[in-house]
Formats: structure tokens, sequence, C-alpha cells
């Protein structure tokens, strides 16, 4: 019974220290989205640019040429809103960085001294991964949570 505590303190640990940078990141990227867009008109943005891939996607598998050189016509407009939209990506994706490491550093410096494997009883009683691996799938997973959480993206 003490393992499973030890598991379950090591899970909340890392969960905890993986929602700090994700909660960060997702208000600074809300931020940003608001300041240079507005919400509403990044939303219309990536909405335009999804279709947009999913009907050239979907005209070069059927090998339907007309639609192919209609949607070769809207191109420089979607790539114009892409451009539009890097610069953001970018500074939240720098910011999520730095917040990655700062936490990642301060986590095994600080608390945990070495590494050690974190364990998955649910897949298998020996099933385990490194924690810096756990760490980073739960920072992942909870950013893209968060932030479809609150509306970025859906």
């Amino acid at each position: 019974m003490g393992d499973i505590y030890f598991i379950l303190h090591e899970f909340s640990l890392i969960i905890l220290f993986a929602l700090i940078p994700a909660l960060l990141s997702a208000f600074i990227n809300k931020l940003l989205i608001s300041r240079y867009f507005g919400i509403e008109r990044y939303r219309r943005i990536m909405r335009e640019i999804r279709d947009f891939d999913r009907q050239l996607l979907q005209a070069a598998r059927s090998k339907d040429t007309s639609r192919l050189e209609k949607l070769q016509a809207k191109k420089p407009y979607i790539d114009k809103m892409r451009s539009q939209t890097f610069k953001i990506t970018m500074i939240s994706t720098m910011i999520m960085l730095l917040f990655y490491y700062v936490f990642f550093v301060y986590l095994f410096v600080m608390i945990f001294k070495e590494p050690f494997d974190v364990l998955f009883p649910i897949i298998s009683s020996n099933f385990s991964i490194p924690l810096y691996y756990w760490y980073i799938i739960c920072l992942m997973l909870l950013s893209l949570l968060i932030n479809r959480k609150i509306g970025i993206y859906y």
C-alpha cells in the first residue's frame, strides 16, 4: 500500500510542476492573441486555415484539378494569414519553453536529486518511463487541455 501512495505522490507532484508552466503559458498566449488579433478574429483565421488545408488535402487525394486550381488561387491569402499567426505562435512557444526549462531544472535539481522512473501499474506491473518523459507528457497534455478550455485551440 505504501508503494501506491508513493506513486500517487510522484504523479501529483509532477502534474503540479507541469500545471504551473502550462497555466502561465496559456495566460500569456491569450494575452498575446487578444492584443494582436482578438480572440474571435484569431479563431476565425485558424478555422479558415484549417478548412483550407482540409479542402486542399481532399482535392489532392481525389485529383480534382479544377478544385486544386481554385484553392491554389486562394493560397497567397492563406499564407498571409499563416504568417500573421506565426509570430504569436513562436512567441508563445518560446515562452512555454522558457517556463518548461525553469520548472524542469527546478524539479530535477532541487526536488528530485537523482532521476528515477515513474511506474505505470495500470499498463503493467513493471512498466515505467523516465521521469523527464512523464513531465513532458504532462506539460504538453495540460497545455492542450488548458488552451482548449480557455478557447484558444479547439
